[in-house]
């Protein structure tokens, strides 16, 4: 769950960024949607810090345990209230009719606003993990800011960058959209590589557009993309290319995705790069690191993170035979090997 809200609030970030450093009239629409993005960000402090402190309820104190989750349900209703402000000024400027609901949508804020600092919290410890319940916790879940909701919102700003002739702005809303909501939609461990290559493809438009002389090419063998592989292994592994990498170069080379058919009947996927390389040594601690994955530490820095995990999910849903391991390139840069088996989804 922490993850996710981590996950949102670098995705908002992005957009955050996109949109205070893009020209634009200041328009009360404007005006609004900004608020809007600034408090979803802090909603989302909220809830990461919730998350934490009510599941460490023997070591933070419960007053500032009941603090930060007033301060999370307060920003949850404040950004409720702030979406409904936008869509009114958006339906405004199109229709030029005036709002119909700002006495009741006043209201209803400072009624939940009050509400959220006299309601009673009342905590649930479990084996699997705390929780607060009560008629407090109800009012979370109902109202709680959720994936579908953020993306369904970006959803609407790119249909109206589209219709306001901002082609640019659109698309890469649009790739933001589905890279979005293709990371949330998926619930299974496993999923199609054509599944796996799409959303990496989404994240990859980003990352281009960002990066202007950052280039990504694909070869990948027509047959494999029904093979199953698990969720989310290939994004982790391009976003340490980028970032450990091509960082180092200005972002400027290339990132080659492979799938290929290995003699031996398995499939070999590569994220292939051009940046710096490994640094004196380092190709030796994430040897040590992927050999002995099962003994790593719970807290790793940097991107042992995000490998250790990949490795870890396909020695567990895979086999011990499978993996990732790294080489080097003798023109520069290194190479990622996923050796996965070849396993299609029986309906």
């Amino acid at each position: 769950m922490l993850r996710m809200e981590i996950a949102l609030f670098l995705v908002l970030s992005f957009v955050a960024f996109i949109y205070f450093s893009a020209e634009r009239k200041h328009t009360p629409l404007h005006r609004t949607f900004s608020i809007l993005l600034i408090v979803v960000l802090i909603h989302l402090i909220c809830d990461s810090l919730t998350i934490y402190t009510v599941n460490h309820l023997d070591t933070v104190p419960r007053l500032l345990n009941d603090i930060l989750h007033r301060f999370f349900v307060g920003t949850m209703v404040l950004v409720l209230h702030l979406f409904y402000q936008y869509i009114a000024a958006l339906v405004g400027e199109e229709t030029g009719k005036p709002r119909r609901f700002e006495l009741a949508a006043g209201i209803f804020l400072i009624a939940a606003e009050i509400g959220t600092m006299v309601m009673p919290i009342h905590y649930t410890v479990t084996p699997s993990g705390n929780y607060s319940d009560g008629l407090y916790a109800s009012v979370c879940y109902i109202g709680k800011v959720n994936p579908h909701f953020l993306y369904n919102t970006l959803d609407t700003i790119r249909i109206q960058a589209q219709l306001n002739g901002d082609k640019k702005v659109a698309n890469l809303l649009m790739h933001l959209v589905d890279f979005f909501r293709l990371s949330v939609k998926v619930n299974r461990q496993m999923v199609s590589l054509d599944d796996e290559l799409e959303l990496l493809e989404a994240y990859m438009e980003l990352m281009c557009y960002r990066y202007p002389k950052l280039q990504c090419e694909y070869d990948i063998d027509p047959d494999l993309g029904g093979v199953q592989v698990p969720n989310f292994i290939l994004q982790p592994i391009v976003e340490n290319s980028l970032l450990h990498g091509l960082k180092n170069k200005g972002y400027r080379g290339k990132v080659s995705i492979s799938a290929q058919k290995t003699t031996d009947g398995h499939m070999e996927v590569c994220v292939c790069d051009t940046g710096s390389g490994f640094a004196e040594g380092e190709k030796a601690v994430i040897d040590e690191i992927l050999l002995h994955y099962s003994k790593q530490p719970a807290k790793l820095e940097g991107n042992s993170i995000g490998i250790l995990n990949v490795q870890k999910r396909i020695k567990l849903l895979c086999g011990r035979e499978y993996g990732l391991r790294y080489t080097e390139n003798s023109t520069g840069g290194v190479t990622a090997h996923l050796m996965l088996p070849i396993k299609e989804d029986v309906k």
